[in-house]
């Protein structure tokens, strides 16, 4: 299980499975939202204020399937990055390589041992987390390279003064920023 409690959203229309499910994950200090629908874990998703770390889907789900779930998730923008594991019942061996070329990061078939369940969405949201952070860093360090290349084409100092206290602030998202500078005493 990652440090920070990661936030799970299940979807499966068999209310005995969905609810031992969120109860397994809940014992592993996941935070879990469920949904009995392929379109109440899509409203879910919308009406979230983060993406969660991992979806759990059934593939078999009356409306929406999870492959058609998959599909929606992955044809957004907010939530191309969100791991999907999918679960299913049926037998069929296509299925897992349709899903798994689809975006999904792993499959599943019913009847599935519960500690590997476990294992598996730690292991993803392990990894999805550092994928985040990976990137959120890569960001940081072209802002930094971005600054850099301006600073190098600035040659007054008032205005090189300025550019840092401008770019500066937009990286840590302020709406504006200011620089000082103190003589020593």
């Amino acid at each position: 299980m990652p440090d920070a409690l990661a936030t799970v959203f299940v979807a499966d229309d068999n209310l005995q499975i969905l609810q031992g499910l969120d109860r397994a994950l809940s014992a592993n200090r996941y935070h879990v939202r469920t949904a009995s629908s392929g379109r109440a874990v899509l409203d879910l998703m919308s009406q979230a204020h983060e993406p969660p770390d991992l979806v759990l889907l059934d593939v078999m789900m009356p409306e929406m399937s999870g492959i058609d779930v998959l599909a929606a998730l992955r044809s957004d923008a907010r939530w191309t990055e969100v791991p999907v594991v999918l679960i299913t019942a049926t037998h069929d061996e296509a299925l897992p390589i349709h899903a798994l070329r689809g975006g999904a990061v792993d499959f599943l078939t019913k009847p599935f041992r519960l500690d590997e369940l476990i294992a598996r969405v730690d292991a993803h949201v392990r990894r999805g987390r550092a994928l985040r952070r990976a990137r959120d860093q890569a960001r940081l360090r072209m802002q930094a390279i971005d600054v850099i290349r301006e600073m190098n084409r600035v040659v007054a100092g008032a205005d090189l003064l300025s550019l840092v206290a401008t770019r500066t602030g937009e990286i840590l998202g302020f709406a504006g920023a200011a620089l000082a500078v103190c003589a020593p005493d």
